[in-house]
């Protein structure tokens, strides 16, 4: 199953996936701000569950409803950092869907 199969936000809230929309949209503005380094995802779910006690499966609930997609860029070196020992960095950015930036338009003007 897939979170959409259980109602979208209204059903994450129903079953106790959520504890509230606050949750939800604490979760959302985080991530859209979040940075996200070699796919080491660690530093950002110790953040979410230090932060709110959110898990990982909170982020993955988000994307299956399409409300955040995330999005991962190569950064290459110059040549100068190459010889300083710079390496290729791998970055992952989790970006607003439409539908996310509706659901986030509602709330706030509700």
């Amino acid at each position: 199953l897939s979170f959409k199969d259980i109602g979208g936000i209204a059903g994450l809230l129903k079953h106790g996936i959520f504890q509230d929309k606050e949750d939800v949209v604490w979760l959302l503005t985080y991530l859209i701000n979040a940075t996200v380094f070699h796919q080491d995802y660690g530093a950002l779910y110790d953040e979410l569950f230090d932060q709110r006690g959110l898990y990982d499966h909170h982020v993955f609930a988000l994307s299956d409803l399409e409300l955040i997609r995330y999005e991962e860029n190569t950064i290459y070196p110059t040549a100068e950092e190459l010889l300083s020992g710079d390496e290729e960095t791998d970055v992952g950015t989790f970006v607003l869907t439409d539908l996310g930036q509706q659901f986030l338009g509602e709330i706030r003007n509700s």
